[in-house]
């Protein structure tokens, strides 16, 4: 680091006197930095996507997707006025998620559609307020819907994303809105009514990370990578979501702390794993994970009219073609009391609830109680399914 002291500071005539410092160089200023002048000050400036991995509070940039002077304030990117006027009420009005309304008391029950900055821009949302988690939160974003829970994975019915507003009208549909938004839980809901959420669902759970990570990374590392399971209870490694921390049903109020993956999918399991302090993954490509018969998650939740259907990633699959998949695509939870960190693919006991499908078999298992076990009795088969995130 090097120290300067000096009366007068400026960049050459020739450069209109700028001084220029190339990235990834910094200046910091200790003091007080005072601008007398009646020029102008540029903020630096990029789409939602480009906002910085790890913001620290009092960031101030420019987004150039939304046209609006954006502040990180420790939690969420807020927009100029920095948060009045920020409701949900309108395009214009539009609120930084849906938590950040609760948060700030904006609405504090009820569900319907806001207007919330999304990665894809200023867009309608449906919202649930009624809805608290283990900590007492709420404020969560529809994500997805699905007119029965066994087919969430696309068997017998397309799975299409979309820029478009989803709520329980919408069929088999996934957000492609929503990609870069940073989360810290992914709730899946089973009900016959929208309206029925909770204690007063069929199912209700979700899956928590306690620091925020984006929607897409729930579903990938990165690009040309997907996720394995390295859990010991059952010890199935299989293509995973991210390991979470713990999960929490909310149908039948319990947390379930051992809990830490989720298998998903055949794919890709027998591919040399590489662990680190937050996940293990695989790399795509070979035999055992070929990308003909991937999907890339990051690419198809910010593409418009594209497919997020895991039953047709397979290893001698064509995905694109819809051919060949290894007919998989389960979500979990184990009941209260089982020790189980795994759940899903080819894990077939101490469930509360699995729902999609496993070897092309049908899943909708619900437990009665907190502590039941089910089996595979369908109950959920048709039930429809929402995906919420928060």
């Amino acid at each position: 680091m090097s120290i300067v002291q000096t009366d007068g500071l400026k960049g050459p005539e020739w450069d209109e006197f700028r001084i220029r410092m190339d990235s990834p160089n910094h200046l910091n200023v200790n003091g007080n930095m005072t601008m007398a002048s009646s020029g102008q000050f540029a903020l630096p400036q990029g789409t939602t996507a480009q906002r910085p991995a790890n913001p620290n509070p009092g960031m101030i940039r420019f987004n150039i997707q939304t046209n609006k002077v954006e502040l990180y304030n420790g939690t969420d990117w807020v927009t100029f006025p920095f948060g009045v006027g920020q409701d949900g009420s309108s395009e214009g009005a539009a609120a930084p998620s849906a938590k950040w309304l609760y948060d700030n008391e904006v609405v504090t029950s009820g569900q319907g559609l806001y207007w919330i900055l999304t990665t894809g821009g200023a867009k309608q949302v449906y919202c649930d307020f009624d809805t608290q988690d283990a900590q007492g939160g709420s404020g969560w974003m529809m994500a997805g819907t699905f007119g029965q829970s066994r087919y969430w994975g696309g068997k017998n019915n397309n799975v299409t994303t979309t820029v478009g507003t989803i709520d329980q009208n919408s069929g088999y549909a996934v957000s492609a809105n929503m990609s870069d938004m940073t989360i810290n839980q992914f709730r899946v809901t089973c009900t016959n009514d929208v309206n029925q959420l909770g204690t007063s669902s069929q199912a209700d759970w979700y899956y928590n990370w306690s620091s925020a990570i984006t929607w897409k990374e729930v579903w990938a590392p990165a690009v040309g990578q997907h996720y394995l399971s390295n859990g010991s209870n059952p010890n199935v490694q299989r293509t995973c979501i991210r390991r979470f921390d713990n999960s929490y049903n909310l149908r039948w109020t319990y947390n379930r702390p051992d809990h830490k993956y989720n298998n998903i999918s055949d794919f890709g399991y027998q591919n040399n794993r590489t662990d680190t302090s937050e996940y293990s993954y695989g790399t795509i490509g070979g035999n055992t994970a070929p990308s003909s018969g991937w999907m890339n998650p990051w690419t198809q939740l910010s593409t418009d009219g594209g497919q997020f259907e895991w039953y047709h990633v397979g290893r001698n699959g064509n995905y694109t073609s819809r051919s060949g998949g290894d007919t998989d695509g389960t979500l979990a939870i184990p009941y209260d009391g089982a020790s189980n960190d795994t759940t899903g693919q080819d894990c077939d006991s101490n469930n509360n609830v699995k729902v999609g499908n496993d070897d092309n078999t049908d899943w909708g298992c619900g437990g009665n109680s907190a502590t039941s076990n089910p089996g595979n009795n369908g109950a959920l088969s048709s039930t429809p399914m929402y995906w919420w995130i928060k």
